[in-house]
């Protein structure tokens, strides 16, 4: 049997987290541990997550005290340490680019375990992002690297990454489809808007100036159309901090994901700074405005599944969609729900042909 550590400490960890811990769970092969890492502790960005992708308890809690930025990933770096000193895995998994990610991956690497990599090779070619240092640092320790496109393929070649490559798919397909079948999602309640709006990146919030421009596009766009933006716990902050939060009705609370997935299913179009909101609104099929020079998912920017916007462009963008009555309809290669079978089996082929 396989002892796997699953590494997971924000939302979009838990996402991929869930169809990967269920298969592992299911099959006679593996013995999964969910190690949550801390970083998100907000019951709405974390615990509710669990329930919707089937993990009911993480086996371990990391308690982080809600520490922030570097502080925070050194204490997430010190606690999983002492935890991998009483309970040794076989493998690793690193899920996506937060600091959770790179935490686990980190320590797995300084205690001489194999890593695998989920969500391996994007690139978004911004070299101040944190994300983007996170998800290059990790894919350089390596050993397995499940990327979901061939476009990470050619990124990694071009970088010299040594871990072996499988392309698997997107593994957040599996997730959206399983949430999207279930009974629980179809009864669910979601705030009516045409213009939903999510906001987290640090490039974004973290400037203050930008952070004021943004604001501004999205009073006007609250202007011409009904809008919902659920705000990030990180935001808010930055909201607050720079006096931003008064008379605006379009504020609402984190929505748990399942209200959050049908909310983004019933808009007309989406204005985010999230990887992972790209890849939920392509699914959906709904238009999406990324606000960044660019985007780690090529391949749904080549499809126009989204489009990059600004404070200055993105109100006429929406418009544009607006008039516009096409049905979204993506066919992408390889995201065909089944990337959690995948990486079991390239986990499974990788321990066993190193014993």
């Amino acid at each position: 049997m396989i002892k796997a550590d699953i590494i997971a400490g924000a939302r979009p960890n838990f996402i991929k987290a869930g169809p990967i811990y269920k298969a592992m769970k299911e099959s006679r092969n593996f013995i999964p541990r969910f190690i949550h890492m801390g970083q998100h502790t907000n019951p709405i960005m974390s615990l509710d997550i669990h329930k919707a992708v089937g993990i009911d308890i993480p086996e371990i809690f990391l308690e982080t005290n809600s520490i922030s930025g570097i502080e925070c990933f050194c204490e997430m770096v010190k606690k999983y340490n002492l935890e991998l000193t009483k309970n040794r895995p076989d493998i690793v998994l690193s899920l996506g680019d937060t600091d959770s990610a790179f935490a686990g991956a980190y320590v797995a690497k300084r205690n001489n375990l194999p890593v695998a990599h989920v969500e391996s090779g994007t690139r978004s070619r911004m070299p101040f992002s944190v994300e983007e240092n996170n998800r290059k640092m990790i894919d350089h320790i390596s050993d397995l690297l499940f990327v979901p496109m061939e476009d990470a393929v050619d990124n990694l070649i071009n970088e010299n990454v040594v871990g072996k490559m499988i392309n698997v798919g997107n593994v957040m397909i599996d997730s959206l489809k399983m949430i999207k079948n279930s009974e629980f999602y179809k009864n669910v309640d979601y705030v009516g808007c045409e213009v939903l709006v999510t906001l987290h990146r640090s490039e974004n919030v973290d400037s203050e100036e930008n952070l004021i421009k943004i604001i501004k596009l999205v009073d006007l766009i609250s202007e011409k159309y009904s809008v919902c933006f659920p705000v990030h716990p990180r935001t808010m902050n930055k909201l607050f901090s720079y006096s931003l939060l008064s008379n605006k009705k379009y504020i609402f609370p984190p929505l748990n994901y399942p209200e959050f997935l049908k909310t983004l299913s019933k808009c007309k179009v989406i204005l985010t700074d999230s990887g992972g909101v790209q890849v939920e609104s392509c699914f959906m099929g709904i238009p999406c405005i990324v606000l960044s020079e660019t985007t780690g998912w090529t391949n749904l920017l080549r499809l126009g599944a989204v489009k990059l916007g600004n404070p200055d462009t993105a109100l006429d963008l929406i418009t544009d969609i607006m008039y516009d009555e096409k049905k979204l309809s993506f066919d992408i290669p390889m995201w065909d729900g089944k990337s959690s079978d995948k990486i079991l089996r390239g986990i499974y082929d990788f321990i066993h042909s190193n014993i």
